[in-house]
């Protein structure tokens, strides 16, 4: 190990991870060619935690953006870990959902973990520094090479028990990670989406291939975890108050949360439970009763 490296392991929050020794992640020793070291730069308890990678196009369209943050946002307000690659579009969506509650969030990068890339996420890079957990198996310094990206897709999603594409092309990078989450034996979840552009061109071929599904994170949480009793109380505890916000119309986000007087998270955990119990419906305009 060099001086740099010595020296930036003994800064707060800084780790390095070794295959074999604790906190190494559990479930990245049942993939092939897992990482012998990772630099890790956070809170280490976030990979103890049940976890969804969450991957998709870099050049996004707003609907998927918005789908990547809602879904996000939800899943992490139910405690789920979101784990991404920090890459513009819906990568990075993903990340300031899980942020957006005080969520959980796990970042793998293709660089070393002390460089913002790209520049343009740097807020989100240092918020998740500060709360979250980035990862790198690439040494301090080592700069964004093209070919660094598709080989850390197996970190992504060899840390989650599922990967969910928000939204992909036909050629989209996101259906390597698909397949590498396969032949992790891990279940793929895809997003179906309008035809008419074809930014969903790639989540229809591998729905097609077996992929589930996924219209709300009832489909996820309900393949990957059985229905909790206890969120099935907390939902009918909370029907009579947020519900009654809600009709046939759809209301955003926003809205609901100045109508109700939730926090962000408390709210984003409502509407997760509502979801799953199937009383309402979470389409692109807003929140509305099934």
């Amino acid at each position: 190990m060099d001086d740099r490296s010595r020296q930036w392991l003994t800064q707060p929050g800084h780790h390095l991870l070794i295959q074999g020794q604790d906190p190494y992640p559990s479930l990245l020793n049942e993939i092939a060619d897992p990482p012998k070291l990772l630099f890790a730069k956070g809170n280490l308890a976030l990979l103890r935690g049940r976890a969804i990678a969450m991957v998709g196009s870099r050049k996004a369209s707003l609907p998927g953006l918005r789908q990547a943050r809602t879904f996000a946002r939800q899943l992490a307000a139910l405690d789920w870990v979101v784990v991404s690659g920090l890459a513009l579009g819906i990568d990075a969506a993903s990340h300031w959902g899980a942020v957006d509650v005080g969520g959980k969030t796990i970042a793998v990068l293709g660089c070393g973990c002390d460089i913002i890339y790209p520049a343009s996420n740097g807020d989100l890079t240092r918020k998740i520094w500060e709360t979250g957990l980035v990862l790198s198996e690439y040494p301090l310094g080592t700069p964004p090479l093209p070919h660094h990206f598709p080989r850390r897709n197996r970190i992504i999603t060899g840390l989650a028990q599922g990967t969910l594409i928000v939204e992909a092309r036909r050629k989209s990078g996101s259906l390597i990670s698909a397949q590498t989450a396969l032949d992790q034996n891990r279940d793929v979840f895809a997003i179906p989406g309008a035809v008419e552009y074809g930014h969903y061109a790639g989540c229809h071929e591998l729905i097609r291939s077996g992929a589930v599904i996924t219209e709300s994170i009832a489909d996820v949480v309900g393949e990957l975890t059985p229905l909790l009793s206890s969120e099935v109380s907390a939902c009918e505890a909370s029907e009579s108050n947020l519900l009654s916000l809600m009709g046939d119309q759809p209301e955003s986000f926003q809205l609901l949360l100045k109508a109700s007087g939730y926090t962000a998270t408390e709210l984003s955990r409502q509407l997760s439970q509502l979801e799953i119990a199937g009383l309402i419906v979470n389409s692109v305009e807003g929140y509305h009763r099934s």
